[in-house]
This record gives C-alpha cells, sequence and structure tokens, in this order.
C-alpha cells in the first residue's frame, strides 16, 4: 500500500495513539497492522451494503480524559461501553474491571429514545455530575462521567429523524 502514515496516529483497531516514526504499522498496544485495517476498511465500504443493525444512532464524544475528542458510535439495541474487547464502545484508560462495561446506551427504536444502563463494573457513573443507579433517558448534550473521563451525548435519531429498519 502507498499511503503514508501520519507522525502519530489512533489506531483504527483500540482507539489509541502511537508514534509510527518509532512503531511504523504496527500499534505497540494492540498489534494490529494499519495498512491492513485500512484495506480492509476500503474493501468493506465499497463492497457492502450496511445492514439496520450498522445505522448509527448517534455518538458520544469523550471531552475529559485519555484521547480527549475522539467519538464513539452506538447502534439499535444494547451498546455496552467499557474496556473489554467485546464492548460496542471500547475506551481506553485504566484497566479495571475490564471485561465488564461501564455502563450501556441502548437505543430503543420503538420508543424512539436512548437510554443510560448502569453496567456490572464497580466504578461510578454520573449522568450530568449526579451519581446514576437506574436506566435513564439521554437528552442532546448530557455528560456521562465515568472515573477521570467525561462524554457528550448526541443522538442522530429520535423525535426528529428515524431510520427506516425494516425497510432495508
Amino acid at each position: 500500500m502507498n499511503k503514508e502514515l501520519p507522525l502519530v496516529m489512533p489506531c483504527m483497531e483500540c482507539n489509541c495513539y502511537y508514534v509510527t516514526q518509532k512503531y511504523g504499522e504496527i500499534c505497540p498496544y494492540c498489534g494490529a497492522n494499519q495498512y491492513k485495517i485500512m484495506e480492509q476498511k476500503e474493501e468493506e465500504a465499497n463492497m457492502k451494503p450496511l445492514t439496520p443493525d450498522e445505522f448509527v444512532c448517534g455518538f458520544i464524544v469523550r471531552i475529559q480524559g485519555v484521547a480527549i475528542g475522539n467519538y464513539f458510535r452506538y447502534y439499535r439495541g444494547k451498546n455496552p461501553v467499557g474496556y473489554g474487547q467485546d464492548m460496542t464502545i471500547k475506551i481506553k484508560g485504566e484497566k479495571r474491571d475490564y471485561n465488564r462495561p461501564h455502563f450501556l446506551i441502548m437505543f430503543d427504536d420503538r420508543q424512539r429514545e436512548t437510554l443510560l444502563l448502569p453496567g456490572e463494573s464497580r466504578a461510578m457513573i454520573y449522568l450530568n455530575d449526579v451519581p446514576f443507579f437506574t436506566p435513564e433517558r439521554l437528552y442532546l448534550g448530557d455528560i456521562i462521567g465515568v472515573n477521570d473521563e467525561r462524554y457528550y451525548f448526541r443522538p442522530i435519531c429520535g423525535e426528529e429523524f428515524m431510520w427506516d429498519f425494516n425497510k432495508y
């Protein structure tokens, strides 16, 4: 592949940042080959249409913590947020409660709303700086806090716009 890597690069697998002059195309944290991932993503983007379960329903954007400015997509249904490989939204940071989600973001397409659900980790979760223990509806601009990280909530689907999941 003839593409040149930037000096500092976000890993397309684990979302960490690393210096390419030192490590090249192999991420030092997860071992992913960035050239191969780029090629696969280009091929996938050009070859297959998305299924309804792959339609993006919104984002959370890291506004405080490691790798500030990163965004994470969520989809229809339950989206666990944590450090484990099986999380829909994989976040970087301290590795406590590695395989347990801190919280879940659930988009309910029937009710046209997004909910914040408690996870299984021991970390304290905050919604708009208030401790969070039970399912709560999320609104544009809500702030989700976990450990030293904070996330800004930005829905795409809701009352104003909705994918026709049954059409595709």
